[in-house]
């Protein structure tokens, strides 16, 4: 099997096409895989660093705003679409795939354009409920696309019977105890977590969330009563100082702060609640897991998908949801009080948010690539 994945902008974008090509590896030792992202993107060193080839093109999203600045960014970008579609027919048929893979973000635009002219079959994968522009720009081409919340169909629905709901591809992982999670991360982070301490794990994605990173400093220089593990992200080098100007630790007993959550599997399991943005990956473990969660949409992203996704969590009493121009110290903290020392809806977020978990998906994304691939040899 020769395979392209393409996807990238965010690690929501890039990690499920990461977690299948692995697994794919892994079924078909043979399979030659190439990942392409974009030039300088957050997928060039998330995909090399589980050692997967990795090629790039020149390309940039379009600005949504209206002055002078954006105008110029866009005519960049507007070049760079030309660019990169030469660069990706290039790519191409240089590797010459049997099919190609796009999990969003707007690098999938000339790579699976430039696959379909090629008469090379490709599949999307959606993981929001409200599609990206990519997806809907190019589902009339593909030859199957992959959604993970149901809602998404409404705005498919002229591809209807090209859509399957598989979920997202997560990583194969080793099936922890509660004990052992603690365990490890005791011994990887020398601390003292036991069984009867009650962890909340936060985090605002790969990039981080300056607004959760302000609010989760206050709550954890206001309150020992809980263990905190915190991700600041990747664009917030200076969190860490807020703690010496207040004369307080970062390496305090209670408190594990990260730039980014690598061990975020280890973590979810000892979670007694995770306080999180509402992206479709991290719905996808917290569902698996069956943790309770305050999820915290970001207001940053096309077509607010993330209020969609939360809501379609809220709606069916499978987590709490704070929007982020309500998020303070005071309403933050009233949840979290509310949750964590209420058994019985610790027990219903963690009953329903099971209901939105798919079972073996990864599995099922890699037999419906050999189906298409296995038909389109018949032809």
């Amino acid at each position: 099997m020769k395979i392209i994945f393409v996807g990238g902008g965010t690690s929501g974008h890039v990690n499920p096409a990461i977690n299948l090509a692995l697994y794919i590896k892994k079924k078909d030792p043979d399979a030659e895989i190439l990942y392409i992202g974009a030039k300088n993107g957050i997928e060039e060193t998330l995909v090399r660093d589980v050692g997967l080839k990795f090629t790039s093109i020149k390309i940039s999203g379009f600005n949504r705003k209206f002055n002078l600045k954006s105008a110029w960014k866009n005519l960049i970008t507007l070049a760079r679409v030309f660019i990169s579609s030469y660069e990706s027919k290039k790519i191409i048929n240089k590797f010459k795939p049997e099919i190609c893979v796009g999990t969003g973000g707007y690098v999938c635009g000339p790579v699976l354009r430039s696959a379909y002219k090629l008469k090379i079959p490709f599949v999307i994968h959606e993981q929001n409920a409200i599609p990206g522009l990519t997806t809907r720009l190019l589902a009339s081409k593909a030859s199957k696309i992959i959604i993970s919340i149901n809602s998404a169909r409404n705005f498919l629905n002229k591809f209807e019977s090209n859509i399957v709901n598989i979920g997202n591809p997560l990583q194969e992982r080793k099936v922890l105890t509660r004990p052992q999670a603690l365990d490890i991360i005791n011994k990887k982070y020398k601390k003292k977590f036991d069984n009867t301490s009650k962890i909340i794990l936060s985090f605002g994605g790969s990039l981080g969330a300056g607004k959760i990173n302000e609010v989760m400093f206050e709550f954890m220089s206001e309150t020992n009563d809980y263990c905190f593990v915190h991700g600041f992200g990747r664009n917030n080098p200076d969190f860490l100082s807020n703690f010496y100007k207040k004369n307080m630790d970062p390496n305090a007993e209670n408190l594990i702060l990260l730039k980014y959550i690598y061990d975020i599997y280890v973590f979810m399991i000892v979670a007694d609640l995770v306080i999180c943005r509402s992206g479709s990956m991290s719905i996808s473990e917290l569902a698996i897991l069956g943790k309770p969660t305050i999820l915290i949409p970001s207001p940053n992203v096309t077509d607010n998908h993330q209020y969609y996704n939360a809501l379609a969590l809220k709606n069916a009493d499978a987590a709490s949801m704070i929007e982020e121009e309500k998020l303070n110290f005071n309403n933050l903290k009233k949840n979290v009080d509310h949750i964590i020392n209420n058994k019985n809806i610790i027990k219903k977020y963690s009953k329903n948010i099971r209901k939105f978990a798919s079972a073996d998906s990864t599995k099922k994304i890699y037999d419906l690539i050999k189906n298409i691939l296995k038909y389109n040899k018949k032809k």
